[in-house]
């Protein structure tokens, strides 16, 4: 992978960096509340009705509550505040966590927020390839501040997670809320977890950056600056339309729906064209069109198209035998799943 692409991907990845995760307000059917040191908590026995039958309570806390707009100023004087930027309303916060019925961190569902990484980073003019370990660390040090205390989260144990929380923040970027917490009646089997605060990007755009292997035509064709506006389709045009719908192009997949809510002849004819400009050459292609026209029932079709062409695929190289075999699961890799194959 050249540099020049690399550098495109690094820029990419400081934009998601500072990506501020939103904090939610009021709604109905969740008890919202922001928490005062020395008041008795929501998960604490008598402070909430009992749960529906069936139902239990999680609570969700969002630490060093903070407005976005003081991020934002915060950026601008440590980059160019002569640069205009639109403000930007409402909260976020710096981490967050998942509390169960009983009181206790649920699992690993403690979430730390990339942005304060990344303006440490900017202050102390680091390396952005230090932002997976700074995180990494953020979320294994929490494991081991709260896995000594155990038991019911008690307000000793949360000061004691504001003061830390504050020493990441500095004083530039003072809490308007210690801790707000947003508890629901879940279902009794609902697994929880983590809050999404940051770009689920992050990960992937690291992965990209530290490869040596090329990225694939479809991320370059992403990210690239030219564009081939002769290759559009307008699908508004009679002609393209029914030329776009002939037989051959149609996929010997369906996804599994009622006949009644079938694809009407736009979405069929964009289907055609993304599954043969798509199934050889690969590529990308992007589909423009209002909301509620079908875009994702067009995506569905996609994916029956790809889980049939990979059956017939298996079918044509002598996969008979494919399920005489065991797959044990064996580790966890940082995003893939190794199996060991084992005969029944």
């Amino acid at each position: 992978m050249d540099g020049g692409f690399k550098d495109i991907l690094k820029f990419w990845r400081a934009a998601e960096l500072f990506n501020l995760p939103d904090v939610p307000v009021s709604k109905k059917k969740k008890q919202y509340s922001d928490l005062l040191p020395g008041e008795d908590l929501p998960w604490e026995p008598g402070v909430l009705p009992s749960p529906k039958e069936g139902k239990r309570w999680r609570h969700t806390l969002y630490f060093h509550v903070l407005n976005k707009q003081e991020v934002v100023a915060l950026l601008s004087r440590l980059s160019d505040p002569k640069e205009f930027r639109e403000p930007v309303g409402g909260d976020t916060c710096l981490s967050a966590l998942v509390i169960d019925h009983q009181g206790r961190p649920a699992g690993r569902t403690y979430a730390p927020a990339a942005f304060p990484y990344g303006i440490k980073i900017v202050r102390e003019k680091l390396d952005y390839e230090e932002l997976p370990g700074l995180l990494r660390k953020a979320g294994e040090d929490f494991l081991k501040r709260w896995e000594v205390d155990g038991g019911m989260v008690d307000w000793r144990m949360l000061k004691n997670e504001l003061g830390l929380l504050g020493e990441v923040a500095g004083k530039d970027l003072q809490a308007r809320v210690q801790v707000r917490c947003i508890s629901d009646q879940v279902d009794e089997r609902a697994v929880a977890e983590a809050p999404f605060l940051n770009s689920y990007y992050l990960r992937d755009l690291n992965s990209l950056i530290n490869s040596s292997e090329d990225a694939g035509l479809p991320l370059r064709t992403f990210v690239g600056l030219g564009m081939d506006h002769n290759a559009r389709v307008d699908l508004l045009q009679q002609r393209v339309l029914l030329e776009k719908m002939h037989p051959r192009h149609q996929s010997p997949a369906r996804w599994p729906s009622s006949p009644l809510f079938g694809l009407y002849s736009a979405q069929q004819a964009a289907l055609n064209i993304c599954l043969s400009g798509l199934r050889d050459g690969g590529g990308l292609i992007g589909i423009n069109g209002p909301p509620g026209t079908g875009k994702t029932t067009l995506l569905r079709e996609i994916i029956a198209d790809v889980v049939v062409r990979r059956a017939q695929r298996l079918l044509r190289v002598g996969a008979q035998n494919l399920f005489d075999r065991k797959l044990d699961y064996d580790r966890w890799t940082d995003r893939v799943l190794q199996y060991r194959s084992q005969r029944i």
